[in-house]
């Protein structure tokens, strides 16, 4: 699929394509496993392809303002470019444009696996407590809220981590319908499979995450259980609580409270 359009020079760090579908998550909600997914229905197309692992995830599927988006080789039709991004919607005009897969999580499991991403970081550690990173202007429940009140209503799909934990083909599958995409089942649940967790542990395991060394400890693991409700076990009644009220009606809509 070639991606032609002229990119007015206020946009070319975007980039983007009327073409482009956007994976848009706030950090630590889920965005990984659904790139892993797309990015094994890919290699699964092209047969000479190699393996997806951390390495090569980026240059089979790439992310907005980070990489080269004008002149990225897509290599997977039929399939529109996929192309990740945390950005707000408002951050630039052509995120409007592109059709946008957004995936969102349980706010309290959120908070504790951002959390624990941002205080294994190398550069620009978080340095607070977990209370204080939950009132943090940039990485707290506010600014979830605000993530989330910017897309959702502007994507074409919305998932939540849960239901891709629990029913991933019927979500995938229905992405596809919608485009006009025909792809075999038992292809997408092939690339489900080797995107399951316990897979991508493996893969991290063997080759570990590029720059792994240079930007995190030692001990940090970018695929850690990969579980739903570790809130429960993780925080205490009265945190839960805290950040349930401070939670947008959006998220308070589609997770009722245990």
């Amino acid at each position: 699929m070639r991606h032609t359009m002229t990119i007015p020079p206020e946009n070319r760090l975007a980039g983007l394509s009327s073409e482009d579908v956007l994976i848009v998550s706030f950090p630590k909600t889920g965005s990984t496993f659904t790139r892993f997914v797309f990015a094994n229905v890919v290699y699964l197309l092209n047969k000479n392809s190699e393996p997806v692992d951390f390495y090569n995830l980026g240059q089979i599927m790439p992310e907005c303002l980070k990489d080269n988006l004008i002149d990225f080789c897509w290599k997977g039709d039929p399939l529109p470019r996929l192309v990740k991004t945390h950005q707000l919607a408002e951050d630039n005009p052509l995120y409007a444009q592109p059709k946008a897969l957004y995936v969102l999580r349980d706010p309290r499991d959120t908070m504790i696996s951002f959390y624990y991403y941002a205080s294994k970081r190398k550069k620009g550690r978080y340095e607070g407590t977990f209370d204080e990173f939950v009132e943090h202007s940039t990485f707290g429940i506010d600014a979830y809220n605000k993530h989330i009140e910017s897309w959702y209503s502007k994507a074409s799909w919305v998932f939540d981590y849960e239901t891709l934990m629990q029913d991933p083909l019927a979500s995938f599958l229905r992405v596809f319908d919608d485009l006009g995409i025909k792809i075999q089942r038992e292809l997408v649940q092939k690339a489900l499979l080797f995107s399951q967790p316990d897979k991508l542990k493996a893969a991290e395991r063997e080759k570990s995450r590029p720059n792994h060394s240079v930007n995190f400890d030692e001990d940090f693991t970018f695929v850690r259980n990969a579980s739903v409700a570790q809130w429960k076990e993780k925080m205490s009644p009265e945190q839960a609580t805290y950040i349930w009220d401070r939670s947008s009606a959006i998220l308070k809509a589609r997770y009722e409270r245990d």
